[in-house]
């Protein structure tokens, strides 16, 4: 398994107006999710304008102590270097994944960093993870969702694509050579990704076959409902009108029925994605939840 965050994890919001002054509360709290992120095992953290609070330095220094990778490859500080790590490489159920971040935003500037192109950045941290041995490339996209498709369009060498900035929360697509997903928002949801690889080409999405199996069982129902109340209708016109109704729902069945039977091609790579909500149903750590709840308690 491998665990990665896709950026903005420590705060919720930053002002470009005024430089913020966390109180000794959320700095608590910002390292409080560094550590749970280390204690839970993640294997790299792409750098947000929001996880900058802080500063670069005093960010660095705890993510350190929690043991939790940054990752940002087209960010340099005033001395041109970058502050960051580039890119990582983890094995995972004895495959190599290749990991890399690139983000974009007025407040990393203003926070004295300068912004490389992330499209140009990506496709070199592509290549060299492709180098070193990669078997499945992963992005870490810290961009609005908009200038995320147009850097996925034109990836090279990445196979999955995580994306994260201004909390919109969109669907899996295929974008170009790579499958695009979102990365949640505000730790309210989990975003899993299962890969079946060994084949080759670009990635095959096996989610929309998954809600086409959803979306099948509601229509179901529906016209289960419909031809009930067609063999109930006495006035001819009554059961016309239910007719009408019941055509285009059984032609949308057979789109639904062709969907699920969509299997990923031969020899082909694939993954399935799904955004699981943390809530109830997902039992908490009672340790890390009671100190949650303390460092919540204390920020407020």
């Amino acid at each position: 398994m491998v665990l990665v965050d896709a950026g903005d994890a420590l705060a919720r919001s930053v002002r470009l107006d005024v430089e913020p002054v966390p109180t000794q509360a959320e700095r608590r709290k910002m390292s409080f999710i560094l550590e749970t992120m280390g204690k839970l095992g993640y294997d790299a953290m792409a750098v947000g304008e929001r996880d900058l609070v802080l500063g670069v330095e005093e960010l660095k220094k705890m993510a350190a102590k929690a043991k939790v990778t940054l990752l940002a490859a087209n960010l340099l500080d005033k001395g041109g270097k970058r502050p960051f790590e580039q890119r990582k490489l983890v094995t995972a159920g004895g495959v190599k994944v290749g990991i890399f971040a690139v983000a974009e935003g007025a407040e990393l500037e203003r926070k004295g960093l300068k912004v490389l192109p992330a499209l140009e950045q990506a496709n070199l941290q592509a290549r060299a993870l492709r180098k070193a041995g990669a078997d499945l490339v992963v992005a870490l996209l810290h961009q609005d969702y908009d200038s995320a498709l147009k850097t996925a369009q034109k990836l090279q060498g990445v196979d999955f694509a995580i994306q994260s900035h201004g909390g919109r929360v969109s669907s899996t697509q295929a974008v170009g050579k790579v499958v695009l997903a979102a990365g949640g928002e505000r730790g309210r949801r989990l975003g899993r990704a299962e890969f079946e690889l060994g084949g080759k080409g670009p990635l095959f999405d096996r989610a929309e076959a998954k809600s086409a199996r959803a979306q099948l069982g509601h229509l179901e129902q529906t016209i289960g409902k419909y031809k009930q109340q067609q063999q109930q209708a006495s006035a001819q016109a009554e059961k016309d009108q239910l007719e009408r109704l019941l055509k285009p729902l059984a032609k949308r069945r057979q789109e639904l029925l062709a969907k699920m039977e969509a299997e990923a091609p031969a020899g082909r790579n694939s993954v399935l994605c799904e955004l699981v909500p943390l809530d109830r149903r997902v039992a908490d750590d009672p340790e890390i939840a009671q100190t949650a709840k303390e460092v919540e308690s204390a920020a407020r």
